[in-house]
């Protein structure tokens, strides 16, 4: 999806390889059987509205979490999400009053919140300032499962977008990728980021995904015992194609996403569930991922949400929205709050965004 002026994206791609533990901090001893169930979506909130109508209705972010809780098989451990405009302590708060992460004892909390303001000093490898800083990520965290944030960070990358009031013009803004170290309870660390790529175009998207990788490398060097997940909306798909092509096994692949696989990151989905109702072969556009160097013991991707887009592994049945003139409508009336927009009251309440989320249970 492409972003907006002056609030625009924020890409975040995560490093490589695996890391260890800070200096002076605590050495776990890996049991060899950590296991962390994440879960990410766009959730697009607040991104398009004026003046930004989702912003001041729960529905949405109460959908999210119930679909959520029905369809991930773990209480998730850490939520990624992006386009979150102001409404990231409302997302914790779904969360927390959900009734099944109240059964598991969960206790979500915020590791990462958005950050939208001006700046000063040069953005990343360029000197340009002042610039718009755009980091529309949020990193949740479920400390129950998460003993403490020992590191968090952000990289930096200048990036060209698109004027959605103007498409012929662009604008320049600083792109801030926010990371968090983890110990979990469990024993062990993670390194988890929130990827959000919204520059113009893909070589403009491709670069600034090299620029994350290298710099996360660099700071993995520093933990190499700890294990690496990317996790996002990327906006591009991982094989080149106009946007009615289906996903498909083979062929060839983005620059941007061999330079994942290259560092030894997966495709969880795809080792997962490469097909059927949770699997992304055969899927129109998929630009959402987790990327990941731990072992994958199972995986989703919402794929029947947007049940038009997901070909014969969606039976009419399971498809919440059965063709985009059905879902177009609910998506309007989220934004604009327009009730009269033509989104009956059953698809409205089962309407999260326009993106489909994903979850992995991950396993090192």
């Amino acid at each position: 999806m492409r972003i907006r002026w002056g609030l625009v994206v924020v890409g975040l791609l995560l490093p490589l390889f695996t890391a260890a533990p800070p200096t002076g901090a605590a050495e776990a001893k890996p049991s060899g059987k950590q296991t962390l169930m994440l879960a990410n979506a766009n959730v697009r909130e607040g991104a398009r509205s004026r003046p930004r109508a989702d912003l001041q209705v729960a529905r949405d972010r109460d959908a999210f979490v119930r679909r959520l809780m029905a369809r991930a098989s773990h209480v998730p451990g850490v939520v990624l999400l992006q386009e979150t405009y102001g409404s990231a302590r409302e997302y914790v708060r779904a969360l927390n009053r959900d009734p099944r992460a109240k059964r598991a004892g969960a206790k979500y909390r915020l590791a990462v919140r958005p950050d939208l303001r001006s700046g000063q000093r040069r953005c990343g490898p360029t000197k340009r300032a002042p610039h718009q800083r755009v980091q529309t990520s949020t990193i949740i965290v479920n400390r129950a499962k998460v003993q403490r944030v020992v590191r968090r960070g952000t990289v930096a990358g200048w990036g060209r977008w698109e004027r959605p009031d103007d498409r012929t013009q662009t604008v320049d803004n600083c792109a801030y990728q926010p990371w968090v170290l983890l110990r979990m309870r469990s024993g062990g660390l993670v390194r988890i980021a929130g990827a959000h790529l919204a520059p113009l175009n893909v070589p403009l998207k491709t670069r600034a995904l090299r620029r994350l990788a290298n710099r996360l490398e660099a700071l993995q060097q520093n933990t190499p015992r700890a294990q690496l997940v990317i996790a996002g909306d990327l906006n591009m798909t991982r094989q080149p194609r106009s946007a009615g092509v289906r996903e498909q096994v083979g062929g060839k692949v983005r620059a941007a996403h061999r330079l994942l696989e290259r560092r030894g990151l997966r495709d969880a989905n795809r080792v997962a569930h490469p097909r059927g109702r949770n699997g992304v072969i055969g899927y129109v556009r998929r630009v959402d991922f987790i990327y990941t160097t731990t072992g994958v013991a199972d995986a989703s991707f919402d794929r029947c949400y947007r049940g038009y887009r997901g070909g014969s592994a969606c039976p009419p049945s399971a498809r919440v929205f059965k063709a985009h003139t059905q879902f177009a409508p609910c998506q309007w009336q989220a934004d604009s709050g327009n009730r009269r927009a033509g989104c009956s009251k059953r698809k409205y309440r089962r309407y999260y965004s326009d993106h489909s989320m994903l979850t992995a249970r991950l396993r090192w």
